[in-house]
């Protein structure tokens, strides 16, 4: 009989039971990860999943850098989730400039850019979770999503931290020099997310929220 586990989320709601291969997939999309708590169904007993589940192969093997080093910044996850392909991301991303665009030429309107502005800005932080948890509309369209690196749901506290690139945004709503204002903060946050993603396939937001881009299951 193929054993069936527990799973106690961050939030202490426990999922389940969930078998091996089905472990194994949540793993995949990042829902699982060595340090979650699991309970043992023959013993009741409640562990880490990395001793619970050790003799099932449920975790790649990894060995990961030195807290605090270079390398453990732009470490790539520790999740074996497939990296959306970089063609894709760009169109999402196209996607989800173009649905801001009516936002964007009415935020140049004198007075009315001072309330515009900042949903702009506010769209743009919150983008990676408006069309559900780690998803913008462009990524929905295209079968990509955004997932933390530790397991831990999406939240719009992460998609903002992800999207900090664009908080430059909120200075279009300053009368005459907020414009120049908006380009001297975007555009070289702007250059450097370009930069990491070409060399790591992970944006600077990416880093501080701890996320990355990967293919929705089917």
């Amino acid at each position: 009989m193929e054993s069936m586990f527990k799973v106690i989320d961050r939030q202490g709601d426990v999922h389940g039971p969930v078998s091996i291969d089905e472990l194994k997939v949540w793993v995949s999309e990042g829902r699982l990860t060595r340090d979650m708590n699991v309970i043992d169904p023959i013993s009741g007993t409640t562990q880490k999943a990395e001793v619970a589940l050790s003799d099932y192969d449920v975790f790649p093997s990894t060995i990961p850098p030195a807290p605090g080093s270079v390398a453990a910044l732009f470490e790539p996850s520790p999740v074996s989730a497939t990296d959306a392909e970089l063609i894709t991301r760009f169109f999402a991303l196209l996607i989800d400039v173009l649905i801001s665009i009516p936002l964007v030429l009415l935020a140049f309107v004198p007075v009315l850019g001072l309330l515009i502005a900042p949903i702009l800005t506010l769209y743009y932080l919150c983008r990676d979770n408006l069309a559900g948890p780690g998803l913008s509309l462009g990524k929905k369209m295209l079968g990509i999503k955004v997932i933390s690196l530790d397991g831990a749901p999406m939240t719009y506290g992460k998609s903002a931290l992800r999207n900090i690139v664009y908080l430059g945004y909120v200075f279009m709503a300053i009368p005459i020099v907020g414009n120049f204002l908006t380009m001297l903060f975007v555009s070289p946050l702007g250059l450097l997310d370009v930069i990491l993603v070409l060399i790591t396939k992970r944006r600077l937001g990416d880093n501080f929220a701890k996320t990355k881009v990967v293919k929705s299951s089917p």
